[in-house]
């Protein structure tokens, strides 16, 4: 890295000739600075016999190539300057107009060599507000040196950051208050203090939450032609619900280890799949389900993306292992399923399988600061690869927002993954055994479905995406 070179800055000590020691240090401190590269003028080498010496100091003190008056404040120099007397209150008269009546005050620089016995400062009252440097002693001259250099060159300690653009939350209208906010400050203040009734108050969370959801149900007497516009808006109005249940579920996955707590998560989405049905005694109106088909996947999405950021490997397992319970709008479409379920496009919005619509939804209302659109990508071909490991080549869960990743590169999960104890994690998530059953699996989908929905899905680029070449290649 090149050095920045710094121009020499001429400095003015104003001082009091208060005993020859005195003068002997403040001719010490003038040589220091000198050997820093600060041209200090100083009367003991500048002003010779025959020269004014006022003249001298008045020029001296309003030169504009005069970066810096050092002020070299004891006792003897405050009673001068305050009393106007000799050479110091001569200076005196000059900085303090120039204090006074300049905007740019940053010239003089007060340097406190004496205090009183009350621990104020030795100051002239015109400097008495200023903030000062402390040279009182030789250990505070060893501690605030570098300090006077810094405001000489202009080169502080702190820069002050360059001004950014304020968060786009900010913009974002204020959040709408849910009916479930205040259960879920009581989990939070439970948990953080180690209160015994997490498990009870997380239940009752998710339970309130459930009949919440309940409330954004249509009717058959809100069923009109078209209908996209209806459900649009309500998954709008969801929006304050997803943003609070990605709060809790971040939260969870942070300060929380009981498993008993993901049982209850896992309960709770498994109990969500009876949102994506219309209601019963619905028949024929299957697009009044069109809002939860939405909801449910993001809902699902936001789980598994948090679960991998805080790396809940073991319980992301969980979700994505175990067959969930549907209990169907009648007695024989009761059942398990897989967490593919949660896989619906509104056909309202789309009316096509690749929910391009949808696709683009997910992407606008990606607008949580804690998980980018990035890691909800990620967490969408997790679930592919996943799906593929779970069931057939023919019903797996579409990863429609990947498609947005056509050029990118590997997945962060994958990414890391070139090491052996993060392809451990990996292996969890995805539940196979070994690189190469990951990849067979993969490629053997290609090829026997066809799945080749552009340039995202084929399998060169998707070997790209899960970083083939280099998993498990590192200690």
């Amino acid at each position: 890295m090149t050095e920045e070179k710094l121009e020499t800055r001429r400095v003015f000590v104003s001082y009091s000739w208060t005993s020859p020691e005195y003068r002997e240090w403040i001719r010490e401190l003038v040589d220091r600075l000198r050997g820093d590269g600060v041209d200090v003028i100083f009367d003991m080498y500048k002003l010779k016999e025959g020269q004014d010496k006022y003249a001298f100091m008045e020029t001296l003190v309003t030169d504009r190539e005069v970066s810096k008056v050092l002020v070299i404040s004891n006792r003897r120099y405050a009673e001068k300057a305050d009393a106007r007397e000799g050479g110091v209150g001569t200076e005196s008269i000059i900085i303090s107009h120039e204090v006074y009546d300049k905007v740019d005050q940053r010239k003089f620089i007060p340097i406190v060599t004496e205090f009183k016995e009350d621990g104020e400062p030795y100051l002239p009252t015109f400097m008495g507000s200023r903030i000062f440097i402390d040279f009182s002693s030789e250990e505070k001259l060893a501690e605030n040196y570098e300090a006077l250099l810094r405001n000489i060159f202009d080169k502080p300690l702190y820069q002050e950051p360059a001004l950014g653009k304020p968060p786009s939350f900010l913009q974002e209208n204020e959040r709408i208050s849910t009916r479930t906010g205040s259960k879920l400050k009581m989990l939070r203040d439970a948990v953080l203090k180690g209160k015994p009734t997490t498990v009870g108050l997380v239940t009752d969370y998710l339970s309130s939450f459930e009949i919440a959801i309940a409330d954004f149900r249509f009717t058959t007497d809100e069923y009109q032609v078209p209908f996209g516009e209806k459900v649009l808006s309500s998954i709008h109005r969801f929006l304050p619900y997803r943003d609070e249940f990605i709060d809790f579920i971040l939260f969870v996955s942070v300060y929380v280890e009981d498993r008993r707590i993901y049982e209850k998560v896992f309960t709770f989405f498994e109990g969500l799949l009876e949102f994506r049905n219309p209601p019963k005694g619905t028949s024929g109106f299957d697009s009044l389900a069109d809002n939860f088909r939405f909801i449910l996947r993001e809902m699902f999405l936001y789980l598994i993306a948090a679960l991998i950021k805080n790396q809940r490997f073991e319980i992301v397992n969980l979700f994505l292992s175990r067959e969930y319970f549907d209990g169907g709008t009648s007695a024989e479409n009761q059942g398990y399923v897989t967490f593919i379920e949660f896989c619906y496009n509104p056909h309202s919005l789309d009316g096509d399988s690749a929910g391009t619509k949808s696709t683009s939804l997910l992407r606008e209302r990606a607008s949580n600061r804690d998980i980018t659109f990035q890691e909800l990508m990620e967490a969408d071909f997790l679930l592919y690869i996943r799906s593929l490991v779970n069931g057939s080549s023919y019903f797996y869960w579409f990863p429609s927002t990947v498609l947005a990743n056509r050029y990118g590169s590997a997945f962060k999960i994958f990414a890391r993954a070139e090491s052996h104890r993060q392809f451990e994690n990996l292996k969890t998530v995805l539940g196979v055994a070994n690189k190469d059953e990951l990849v067979q699996l993969v490629v053997n989908h290609n090829n026997a479905s066809g799945f080749g929905v552009g340039y995202a899905f084929r399998s060169d680029n998707v070997k790209r995406m899960i970083n083939f070449d280099n998993l498990d290649t590192r200690p």
